[in-house]
């Protein structure tokens, strides 16, 4: 679908009931490592808009919606993927809710999230309800469609569905299978088991199993426990299995270089010392195929009661292919008339040379100024070196209106 197409059908939407949205302004200017190096400033406008019907307590169709997002991009200069001008849609669909609201209908380019469909978009339809006694079902059928760097690519065909028993608002388990095609090709054919489970409020256990058909083996599991044993300090701890190259289309190159498995452990700790000061850390060890690393880190941040955060990060990873040594500062504050800046200083250091150098340091600061009720301003410049440039700019603004409208254009 055209983005033309999309906003005509957007706004008839928001004619007919009360709908509101943001259009956004962004200009970003940044060097590319290509053809010697140059500097590319494209300009982006986005807009989302969502218009909800007002329909009779008794009606069949309840709580209808119509969400629109979508983009284009015009490119000052030569531009990286040798397109000028391109833009499309993310988001557009209509959704209601029928038979007294047991079951949700959506039809449209959508996000279909859950079990063994992870977070897949496609333009199709899906249906979510709960059949009785907590058991429901989700079901999505229709196009998958992915970004390809500069514009979305089709798919062939995608279906899947998943069961579950909802004990209570936190507390499910439930069973998947996804089925896609794209080009010919078997791109996913996975099975899946999810749940997570709160046997006390402080408590939360969550997990994933998911097998893929196609290739016989494990595509990812996980088991996390959550245990926030006092207002102060919650305890998190974590096992998985990732297959990375199920990740990635069967049909794309990327599959055949990415690794096939990777292992973590290891857990997160968060301590809130005083109301102000919040204190983090994490530590996972790492089992790849070429070897074994770690990664951690510790986080430290102040916030005021005007407003404002003050903090600092240190961060390592080791991985056989390389690693590097992480030291950030950063500040957040709010000015009088709606003006927030902010500052973030960065510092890598890397265990293997890139371009003969092993450094990089970057500075961002950024501005912003909410000076209507429904605009806002940004502008961030970043300024630098790193392996790939003896010298990096980066500028950014940004331009927001947010606006409503309660009856419609009637």
């Amino acid at each position: 679908m055209s983005l033309r197409n999309a906003l005509l059908l957007a706004l008839f939407a928001a004619g007919a009931v009360r709908a509101d949205g943001s259009a956004t302004t962004l200009f970003d200017s940044r060097p590319y490592v290509r053809n010697g190096g140059y500097q590319e400033s494209p300009i982006y406008e986005s807009f989302a808009l969502t218009a909800r019907g007002e329909s009779d307590r008794d009606a069949w169709l309840q709580d209808l919606r119509v969400v629109a997002r979508g983009w284009g991009r015009l490119t000052l200069g030569p531009p990286f993927d040798d397109r000028r001008t391109t833009g499309d849609v993310d988001s557009l669909f209509v959704e209601g809710r029928v038979l007294q609201r047991h079951l949700l209908l959506r039809v449209g380019r959508q996000l279909a999230v859950g079990g063994a469909i992870r977070a897949t978009q496609l333009d199709g339809i899906a249906a979510d309800g709960v059949l009785t006694n907590g058991v429901g079902a989700q079901v999505w059928t229709g196009v998958p469609v992915q970004p390809r760097f500069d514009h979305f690519e089709r798919g062939n065909f995608l279906t899947g569905g998943r069961i579950f028993w909802r004990r209570s608002f936190d507390s499910e388990v439930g069973a998947s299978f996804v089925y896609a095609l794209r080009r010919g090709y078997v791109g996913r054919e996975d099975v899946a088991l999810d749940g997570s489970w709160t046997p006390q409020r402080a408590v939360t256990v969550s997990g994933l199993v998911q097998w893929s058909i196609v290739e016989e083996r494990l595509a990812e599991a996980r088991l996390q426990a959550l245990w926030q044993l006092n207002p102060k300090l919650q305890l998190v701890a974590d096992v998985q299995r990732t297959a990375p190259d199920l990740f990635v289309d069967r049909s794309s190159i990327f599959a055949v270089f990415s690794e096939e498995r990777r292992d973590e452990v290891g857990g997160e700790i968060v301590y809130r010392l005083l109301q102000p000061l919040s204190l983090e850390a994490d530590w996972h060890w790492l089992k790849l195929e070429g070897g074994h690393g770690h990664r951690a880190g510790a986080r430290a941040t102040f916030r005021t009661v005007r407003d404002a955060s003050y903090g600092a990060e240190v961060r390592l990873i080791t991985e056989p292919d390389n690693g590097y040594k992480l030291a950030r500062v950063f500040a957040i504050r709010r000015l009088p008339r709606n003006v927030t800046i902010t500052v973030d200083l960065d510092a890598y250091w890397l265990e293997r040379e890139i371009n003969a150098t092993k450094r990089s340091f970057v500075a961002t600061f950024t501005g912003g100024w909410a000076f209507a009720q429904a605009w806002e301003a940004m502008i961030a410049g970043s300024f630098g070196t790193t392996p790939y440039f003896e010298r990096r700019t980066e500028a950014i603004a940004r331009l927001v209106y947010h606006f409503g409208l309660p009856g419609g254009f009637r």
